[in-house]
């Protein structure tokens, strides 16, 4: 009787154990999925991208390096396998690639724009995944007009601030990412007569952000020297990726020059959760 439950106590063991493999190797993926990126980006000697990417969690490769319609990056040196979140059968993990300096004195004399990256890692593995879009912009010399004063930010919302050098017009202001992703971006525009640093200090999310909708924005804006200039910004949590841009505010002073600003745009660190990764995972299935 004893041997009979022994054989009995065996076979659930072992077909347990079947099935916990089979399950097991039902989630595996074919190959690590990259997720969305929106970088618009002025790239130099010393620049570094960040790419976000799931994998199983006994993957031990590293991505070694990226190339972006003939732009060379290489991942830094300490690099490793090391997950930022790991999850029952998936780890997500980052990668920060710099560019490759001699490709962008030679070949970046122009923006370049690319939605799929050649992907190199260091076990021989070469993928072509959907990364997002990520636009690459040679350095170019800007004359300030609006200094940066600081800023300040919580968990879904950031602000910068800035002063006016001298009278001036500003004309246009838009988001420099594809608008397929902008719909994850909000931004609002404040003078310096309805909020100050300590005010927005004191909100909470971005439901508390002062200030006018982009969308809603009245421009021109006229500003003297001297005035104060807060640009908010949330990205929805919805979005899985990472954003890397700005806005791009455009105008003339008083004395009639031209001028174009930049105003950094980028989201915070990426935190998912089960169902993220879920749903992560399906997105890519139906793309594919």
């Amino acid at each position: 009787m004893n041997g009979r439950l022994f054989w009995v106590a065996l076979l659930f063991i072992s077909g347990s154990w079947i099935v916990n493999t089979l399950y097991a190797q039902s989630k595996q993926l074919q190959e690590p999925i990259f997720l969305e990126h929106a970088i618009d980006t002025v790239v130099y000697e010393g620049s570094t991208l960040t790419f976000y990417y799931l994998t199983n969690t006994n993957d031990t490769s590293v991505v070694s390096s990226i190339n972006l319609n003939g732009m060379r990056g290489y991942a830094l040196e300490n690099e490793s396998a090391e997950p930022i979140q790991t999850f029952p059968h998936h780890s997500l993990r980052q990668v920060h690639i710099q560019m490759d300096p001699f490709d962008i004195e030679t070949n970046l004399d122009e923006p370049l724009t690319s939605d799929t990256a050649v992907v190199l890692f260091d076990d021989g593995k070469m993928l072509t995944p959907s990364i997002g879009e990520v636009t690459l912009r040679p350095n170019r010399l800007v004359n300030h007009v609006l200094t940066p004063l600081g800023g300040s930010g919580g968990n879904d919302w950031s602000m910068n601030w800035y002063e006016a050098e001298e009278d001036l017009t500003i004309e246009s202001i838009s988001i420099d990412v594809n608008e397929s992703f902008q719909k994850y971006i909000t931004v609002k525009i404040d003078s310096a007569t309805v909020t100050n640093q300590h005010g927005a200090s004191s909100m909470k999310s971005d439901q508390d952000m002062p200030g006018i909708h982009l969308d809603e924005l009245e421009l021109p804006i006229e500003m003297n020297k001297g005035d104060n200039l807060y640009i908010y910004w949330a990205i929805s949590p919805r979005f899985f990726g990472s954003i890397q841009s700005s806005l791009t505010l455009s105008g003339t002073t008083a004395s009639g020059i031209s001028f174009t600003e930049d105003s950094p745009l980028y989201s915070q660190p990426l935190y998912l959760e089960k169902k993220d990764v879920r749903e992560i995972i399906q997105r890519w299935e139906e793309a594919n």
